[in-house]
């Protein structure tokens, strides 16, 4: 479910977003007027997300992609900037996963111990790219 684009919203991707400090941050973002595209591993994850932004008047868009998957992310930007615009704002949180994440440099990592968090440092990087593709700058 998608409101009218409002010509002064600025396009924003949060990934993570389906729960937790990325939901509260997509949340606040729609609220200071940004259009969203909340991103998490699964479209179905995110309907909670943007079910509140929509209903608080906001425009948003659930999208699911692997931040650690550079294909997956530029088809996630390309998604978001068909329908939202280019995004203009980024926010990124820690991928909270305990299996190892792929693309990352150097040998595959090892399952992370119970309570432990794999990040990918090249995530940020991945939609970082596909987003400055779109922008013309």
């Amino acid at each position: 479910m998608i409101a009218p684009h409002q010509p002064s919203a600025r396009g924003a991707i949060v990934t993570g977003a389906a729960q937790g400090i990325g939901a509260a941050t997509a949340i606040q973002l729609a609220a200071d007027g940004n259009e969203l595209a909340v991103l998490d591993l699964g479209a179905n994850s995110c309907s909670a997300t943007v079910g509140k932004i929509v209903a608080d008047g906001g425009r948003a868009l659930a999208v699911g992609a692997d931040v650690s998957d550079a294909q997956a992310v530029e088809s996630a930007v390309q998604r978001v900037a068909a329908e939202l615009g280019p995004p203009v704002i980024l926010v990124t949180m820690p991928v909270h996963r305990r299996e190892p994440i792929r693309g990352g440099p150097g040998p595959p990592a090892a399952p992370a111990p119970h309570g432990s968090v794999h990040y990918s440092t090249s995530s940020p990087m991945h939609i970082t790219r596909s987003m400055t593709r779109r922008s013309g700058k």
